[in-house]
Parts: structure tokens; sequence; C-alpha cells
């Protein structure tokens, strides 16, 4: 039985000489190469690829190229044509040749810490505007409850101050007299 063909996205140029395909384009990360890793009844899934650049030491404050390592991080991301889509990400660690230390390369469309897209992040934040509960959020974001009590943990919901009012606890208006 013959495998599945998938179309090829082409490559375009943007202003300053900064390639970006159409998968990238589609997910909204324009500072990396994509590529479709696999599609089954319940997930997709894609490989993220960067090109190496001079990263800032976040010890030292020195700019290193050196690459110490890699690895392959998984990200969450929200669902694509009602799948959960799976980012596969190349992450690679720089090595300071003036200090030593090993640090990771930082990227806008993901967060330091978590494992999942910035764009879920606003997917699952932007959910409260439609009155859910936990749980329905979790369930539409495709995440753990877990995942969304982090979340709203992080933001910030402050208001302004309250302006002056006059309160009435109760009223009766036959008292008798």
């Amino acid at each position: 039985m013959n495998s599945p063909t998938f179309p090829q996205f082409t490559t375009t140029t943007l202003g300053g000489g900064v390639h970006i395909n159409g998968l990238a384009k589609i997910l909204g990360i324009y500072d990396a190469k994509v590529k479709l890793k696999s599609i089954n009844d319940h997930t997709i899934s894609f490989y993220i690829y960067t090109d190496t650049k001079p990263h800032i030491c976040p010890r030292c404050n020195l700019s290193t190229s050196k690459v110490h390592d890699y690895r392959m991080q998984k990200i969450k991301d929200i669902s694509f044509h009602n799948k959960s889509c799976i980012l596969f990400l190349n992450n690679r660690r720089y090595h300071c040749s003036g200090c030593g230390k090993h640090f990771y390369e930082s990227y806008d469309f993901i967060a330091k810490y978590p494992h999942r897209t910035n764009r879920l992040t606003k997917f699952i934040a932007g959910s409260f505007f439609d009155t859910l509960n936990i749980k329905q959020v979790s369930i539409r974001a495709n995440v753990s409850s877990h995942t969304v009590y982090k979340v709203l943990s992080t933001l910030n919901n402050s208001s302004s101050g309250i302006g002056e009012a006059i309160s009435i606890d109760e009223f009766k208006g036959n008292v008798g007299i």
C-alpha cells in the first residue's frame, strides 16, 4: 500500500532576506523552518528548525555562536483541523567561551519554561471570555485542567479602584411609624 503524499510548501522571501515557508506561516512561526512530521486520526505533528545565530550569554553578556548540544523538545499547540497539534523543536544549547555557562536558545513563539506555544496560552486565557469553566476550557484546548490552572495563575486580573458608592442593605417601608 502506498503511503499518502503531502503537498510541498514553497518558500518565499520577505523583506531583508528572511525566508518563510507556508507551514510556518500557517502556524504563526516566523523565525523557524517547519516540516510536516506525521498525521494520524488524532494528531498532527511538525518538526521546527532554526538557523544558528549569535546569542547573548545570560551570565556575562558576551555574544556566542558556539553550540554545545541539541535536544528535541515536544511543544503543544492549539488544535489544527480538530487534531492535537504537537511541535517538535530541535532546541539548541549554546556554550559561552567567556564564563563556561550553557544556556538554551530563546524563541519568540514559546515561553522559557512551559511546553506550550504562546498561542495556546492566549487561546486558553481567551476561552474564559466565553464563560466556560476550567474543565470546559481544558477540553476545548485539549490540555489538562492543571495546565489551565497554571495559565490562570499567570494572568494579571487587577482592576482599577472602585469609586465611592452608597449601599443600602435593607429597606422596609411599612415600619408602622
